[in-house]
C-alpha cells in the first residue's frame, strides 16, 4: 500500500512540475499502438 501511495505522489509531483502533462494507462498505449500498426498495414 505504501508503494502505491508513493507512486501516486510521484506521478502527481511530475505533473505539477511539468515533467509529465498527463497520465496514460499502459493498456491505452497498447490499444493505440495496435491501431497505428493496423493503419500501417492497410496503407501497404
Amino acid at each position: 500500500m505504501a508503494l502505491l501511495l508513493f507512486r501516486f505522489i510521484q506521478a502527481t509531483w511530475r505533473i505539477w512540475i511539468g515533467d509529465n502533462d498527463r497520465l496514460v494507462a499502459r493498456h491505452e498505449v497498447d490499444e493505440e499502438l495496435a491501431e497505428v500498426r493496423a493503419q500501417t498495414e492497410e496503407a501497404k
